[in-house]
């Protein structure tokens, strides 16, 4: 799904998450592509950062940790960890 809720109301947008809610629960797989990282993190199991092509995993599910989008995709220095 490509930015599933975008330009939806609260309603609309709560019916979303409990569709994927509910194929979750039926043991399926859903790719989510979304720019909202907060809302990502809050709502789903695993993420990954693309940029350029590339992927990295990013820590799910912690809500207030989600990185701002250019902080996330930044490139640290060299020799510093990786979150």
């Amino acid at each position: 799904m490509d930015e599933p809720i975008t330009g939806l109301d609260v309603p609309s947008a709560e019916a979303i998450f409990e569709m994927l809610d509910l194929l979750k629960a039926r043991g399926m797989t859903v790719l989510v592509s979304t720019h909202d990282l907060q809302m990502a993190s809050d709502k789903f199991d695993r993420l990954m950062l693309l940029k350029r092509g590339a992927g990295r995993p990013w820590p799910a599910g912690r809500g207030g940790d989600a990185p701002q989008p250019a902080a996330g995709l930044r490139k640290p220095p060299d020799g510093a960890a990786r979150p």
